[in-house]
């Protein structure tokens, strides 16, 4: 419970953060402890109040627009279309610019009613006519009926989305996305609608030489002025493709003959890295690939019509741009040799970073499906007029005749949409997410494709999207997020920082990306568990280009306990699968979220903060040797030692039914006073077994569940849990203590390394910490410190 004097203290803070003093502000939080904890581990210093009041600062700050946006008269559906002044929006950092978002979440509101309800706004109107004209657009929702707004979407200087419900046919409802934006160049509209973005069109044809003038702009761009992107002429692969004028029935212009080339030691010429989805082997075409006998045959030509659609399309590609060399995994690394194979892999992000350009085929789900083809009519853009804020009527409009509107508006699908599960804020807005739609984006070995590439242009359905260390781009005009190809080359300078406070920052800004890239990583699909390391090699060799830490299965040595936070994503609860044969020979170790098969995150711990480690790591034989392949195999064991608290605990199942918490085991600690209890985020399905401990006792545990084990109910079993650490948001303890986050580790005795423990999962109670004024020593103070091996 907070004190009187503590909340004294906290208005105090604010009137002066408010005023604009924050040397005072953080004077008065270090004199007065300020939300300091009893746990003396930790001290407050002067960087940690500095970012508290940083955070207060970006909090309390108003900008004047928001403000006079807050005192207007707003609908309440809408709200003018105009996040600012919202009780409810939130603040975006967009480079320097704080922006304001918002969303109306399961406003599940049919279409019709948006306009009875609000007879005379002007913007409500706007959002009824323009999802109509683009729902009628399509055959399948012309005439359906009812229809819904689900929700609103307001991202400041971003297009508005609408969220919309369409049924097709009985039983059967598709959620669609709809995008207002203005004209780049109508300035009248971008006064009357200053919170909504603008955006260009899109050429109906990827194909066409409106894209190509596009990609020809950028590059040429890119190429001459940016100063990051500059290249040195580094050498082809070991093999390329050849494309050469096609001088067989003079069809030179439309595309280029193809054969394998291997490459001269040192030969250096510009070429493209084609990044694509393999797809199912469906086709002859599909499973053309370079073997041990085809080898001969492919260098003296590749017949065009034997070659995938999307391998077509990429050949195309580059030889409109002017580009005669290409390289293509499937054609360039033989796929039945072993050797060549474990060779080539670990050259592949070296391959991807030395290319002249990427190209993405984004929207092609496999090898059959051409990326350089017309796009869907319905992402045209479809005119709608703007009457103004008051709403006109359908006769004043017919008597005002022509140019009696004040402006136009433009309205087309696409592909985001809010859903009950995700914000659209966080998972639509252009600003807040550099995520590229289309099957490609769902593949894990293509994620390192586009994070070590030089420079990429993306074919999606929607258009195309350039990419380089300074500029991102699309095609509409849009302004775009930089994505993980800048946010990683600006840790280029990290090998040449000599200051040890800046190489600090950098190192945290450096894992914080790192864990942003595994929690995407491990939400892609990956088709051979084999291939979890290798598919993520190069973009460790770079960490550890940078870093010079040793590398363990997915951690990093310097960062270690921190790394060792991470659980399943939201979501998965129960869904969590159980271990696959192929994991089992895979014999990952159970600390390392390699060892599951689903998505992880580290959630809070990558927000703004400080992270306090309660264990140390001291030892193991996992330390990797300087085997040229560290980074795509496990070389060394599998064993950590830490030394920290371990108490032994209950665990209790509740069965596999479904719940709404998607919670189906708990542990708990019963002491000679009193008992405490939490929920376990438990990395696979739990099945009981029996473990003997190195005193010769066997007591009843549990393990993780391998496919085919039946999954039944058990009564409680002995866990053990391990003080990992804690977490701060904001930098700074709090006087709540129950903002911060915990992290223990839940353990059982491993059944193949005797003596060892194998982690099951994860809980974020510290069993009374701080809470109605208990310390932590209440379960782990009077704990002896001792040495805990994990396999």
């Amino acid at each position: 419970m907070v004190s009187r004097r503590e909340l004294d203290i906290m208005e105090r803070v604010y009137a002066l953060i408010a005023a604009g003093n924050f040397e005072e502000s953080g004077r008065l939080m270090r004199e007065t402890g300020l939300g300091q904890y009893d746990d003396e581990e930790f001290e407050v210093t002067d960087e940690v109040v500095e970012s508290e009041t940083a955070r207060l600062q970006t909090e309390l700050t108003s900008d004047p627009a928001w403000i006079a946006a807050s005192r207007q008269t707003k609908c309440h559906t809408c709200w003018n279309l105009d996040a600012r002044g919202h009780p409810q929006a939130e603040a975006q950092r967009s480079g320097r610019q704080i922006i304001s978002s918002v969303e109306y979440q399961l406003l599940n509101m049919p279409l019709v009613r948006v306009v009875w309800q609000t007879e005379a706004c002007g913007y409500c109107d706007l959002i009824f006519r323009a999802a109509n004209k683009v729902l009628s657009r399509d055959e399948r929702h012309r005439h359906a009926w009812p229809q819904y707004l689900q929700s609103v979407t307001l991202v400041e200087g971003q297009p508005v989305l609408l969220t919309v419900s369409s049924p097709t046919e009985p039983g059967k409802i598709d959620i669609l996305g709809i995008e207002m934006f203005t004209d780049p160049n109508d300035v009248e509209m971008q006064r009357l609608l200053p919170a909504v973005g603008s955006a260009g069109p899109v050429a109906a044809d990827a194909n066409s030489d409106a894209c190509f003038d596009f990609i020809t702009s950028c590059l040429k761009e890119c190429t001459e002025t940016h100063n990051d992107c500059k290249q040195r002429s580094p050498p082809l692969p070991k093999r390329v493709l050849v494309l050469e004028e096609d001088t067989k029935g003079g069809n030179q212009a439309s595309k280029p003959s193809v054969r394998l080339c291997h490459s001269r030691p040192s030969e250096k010429h510009p070429y493209v890295a084609l990044s694509h989805c393999w797809g199912p082997d469906k086709t002859a075409k599909v499973r053309l690939k370079l073997q041990r006998n085809n080898v001969a045959e492919l260098q003296q030509s590749i017949p065009w019509n034997r070659m995938p659609e999307t391998f077509k399309d990429g050949i195309l590609a580059t030889w409109r741009l002017g580009i005669r060399h290409i390289w293509i995994d499937s054609l360039c690394i033989i796929q039945d040799d072993t050797a060549d194979w474990e060779t080539e892999a670990t050259k592949m992000g070296a391959y991807y970073h030395n290319a002249y350009l990427t190209i993405a085929a984004a929207s092609s789900p496999c090898g059959d499906e051409r990326f350089l083809t017309t796009r869907p009519g319905l992402n045209e853009a479809e005119e709608i007029k703007f009457y103004g804020p008051q709403k006109v009527s359908l006769a004043s409009r017919m008597a005002r005749r022509m140019g009696s509107w004040r402006g136009t508006v433009y309205a087309r699908r696409t592909q985001r949409k809010a859903n009950n599960d995700r914000s659209a804020v966080a998972g639509w807005s252009r600003i807040e997410t550099s995520t590229i739609t289309g099957p490609l984006s769902t593949r894990a070995w293509t994620l390192q494709e586009r994070v070590l590439s030089a420079r990429i242009v993306h074919f999606t359905e929607e258009g195309v999207i350039w990419e380089c260390k300074q500029v991102t781009r699309s095609e509409d005009r849009m302004a775009r997020p930089a994505g993980p190809l800048s946010k990683w080359s600006q840790f280029e300078a990290v090998r040449n920082i000599s200051d040890t406070k800046e190489r600090k920052t950098m190192r945290k800004k450096l894992q914080t990306s790192w864990r942003e890239l595994m929690t995407e990583y491990t939400q892609r699909n990956i088709t051979k568990r084999k291939d979890i390391m290798p598919a993520i090699s190069s973009i460790a060799a770079r960490m550890h280009s940078f870093i010079d830490a040793p590398y363990l299965a997915g951690l990093w040595h310097d960062r270690f306990i921190e790394d060792l936070c991470w659980r399943p994503s939201a979501g998965m609860g129960e869904n969590v699968p159980p271990i696959s044969p192929e994991q089992v020979d895979l014999n990952l170790p159970s600390w390392s979220w390699m060892a599951v098969a689903h998505a992880v995150s580290y959630a809070v711990i990558d927000t703004p903060g400080v992270f306090v480690a309660h264990c140390d790591l001291v030892g193991g034989d996992s330390m990797p040797t300087k085997s040229s392949n560290v980074f795509a195999k496990l070389d060394a064991g599998r064993e950590v030692v830490l030394e920290g608290r371990m108490i032994a605990m209950h665990l209790l199942f509740h069965g596999h039914h479904r719940r709404a918490d998607a919670k189906s085991a708990s542990i708990r600690l019963d002491t000679y006073d009193k008992s405490y209890s939490s929920d376990v985020l438990y990395d696979a399905p739990l099945v009981a077994t029996e473990a003997v401990l190195p005193s010769g006792n066997c007591i009843k545990t549990v393990r993780k569940a391998r496919e085919g084990d039946e999954l039944a109910w058990f009564k409680d079993s002995v866990v053990y849990c391990l003080d990992v650490g804690r977490f701060m948001p904001g930098g700074q303890p709090h006087a709540l203590s129950g903002v911060d986050h915990h992290f223990v580790m839940i353990l059982v005795p491993s059944l193949t390394t005797p003596g060892a423990y194998e982690r099951i999962g994860m809980t974020s109670n510290d069993f009374g910490s701080g809470y109605k004024g208990k310390t932590r020593r209440d379960v782990w103070g009077d704990l002896p410190v001792q040495r805990i091996t994990l396999v």
